[in-house]
């Protein structure tokens, strides 16, 4: 490794100048204060003035930081209630499409008939109305008779649907439960409302 005499010979002297200045200092600090309070007070306020604009700027990065994470969480929360929202669309597009295409042939009409159907034998069967109540006779027991189209109930809902259209189901099982069981307010509304609580 080459040396450089001057580059040495200025280092000495630097160390000769700062051991010399140190050792005046601390003689000055124990004999005469005032003199080291002279001394050292423009060093003293350079080293307040850079430690104070440290700390500023210190509390500085910490608040750029904490704004940054702050944006960042806006955003990720931002994203997440826009991948929400799409995830909602598609599942209402999905139900639209499923209402217009699966359930719409659960749609219940009108039979279409072309002639008047008399029953070969109405002792066999028939439909009676016995204390205001529709009666399909001619079996084992006499079955208690609704329509789902029936004004009374062909509004109401079963779900989200009108009982008129979709409520076949309940329609049937509010028969049944009429017919064969003690329960005589079984009717297409509240079986209905039954049905869609129970899913």
């Amino acid at each position: 490794m080459k040396r450089h005499p001057i580059r040495d010979a200025l280092a000495v002297v630097a160390l000769a100048l700062f051991c010399v200045c140190g050792v005046e200092l601390a003689v000055a600090r124990y004999k005469d204060p005032a003199l080291y309070d002279d001394l050292t007070a423009p060093a003293r306020e350079a080293f307040e003035s850079a430690r104070v604009q440290f700390s500023e700027n210190i509390a500085k990065l910490r608040a750029e930081a904490e704004q940054r994470r702050a944006e960042r969480e806006l955003r990720r929360q931002q994203e997440l209630e826009r991948q929400r929202e799409l995830e909602r669309q598609r599942e209402l597009q999905r139900q639209r499409e499923l209402a217009a295409t699966e359930l719409a042939i659960q749609m219940a009409s009108r039979p279409i008939i072309e002639e008047k159907l008399v029953p070969a034998d109405p002792a066999i069967t028939e439909l009676r109305n016995e204390d205001g109540v529709e009666l399909l006779t001619g079996g084992n027991v006499d079955i208690v008779y609704y329509n789902q189209g029936d004004e009374q109930w062909s509004e109401k809902l079963f779900g989200s649907d009108p009982i008129g259209s979709y409520g076949c189901g309940p329609t049937a099982l509010a028969m049944a439960a009429a017919s064969m069981t003690d329960n005589k307010d079984a009717d297409p509304e509240s079986v209905s409302l039954w049905a869609y609580r129970a899913g």
